[in-house]
């Protein structure tokens, strides 16, 4: 059973207001909207914040939704990780354009692609 890990940290510089941080997860995207749950986060730091959570065998992505709600221009950086196998799943940051911004993807929660280096990969395309 896999164990995935979000982390996102505000590079909080102008405190006007407190800056928050809340997450939803859908283990079943295809379906309707009452398969998401709230994620309950822990402060680590003052302006980081993590969860901890596992994933059933059979699936393979998740949906997120996580709200920041801190000054604009403010910078966020947040990574998915598999704690089982310590790859970073999903990494991502960028700064706020608004009081209130919502990041919304979908993480894979096992790599499916290998990374292959150059040779590698030339002598997988030429084949044998």
């Amino acid at each position: 059973m896999p164990l995935i890990e979000i982390h996102v940290s505000l590079d909080v510089r102008v405190r006007r207001s407190a800056a928050d941080v809340r997450a939803f997860l859908d283990f079943h995207p295809e379906e309707d909207l009452n398969s998401e749950i709230e994620l309950r986060l822990w402060p680590v730091n003052g302006n980081a914040w993590r969860a901890v959570f596992s994933v059933d065998e059979p699936c393979e992505r998740f949906a997120y939704r996580i709200g920041i709600a801190a000054h604009p221009d403010t910078g966020w950086k947040m990574r998915i990780r598999n704690c089982n196998s310590g790859v970073d799943l999903l990494t991502d940051s960028d700064r706020l354009m608004l009081p209130k911004s919502w990041l919304i993807g979908e993480c894979c929660v096992r790599p499916h692609a290998r990374v292959l280096r150059l040779p590698q990969a030339r002598r997988k395309l030429q084949g044998p």
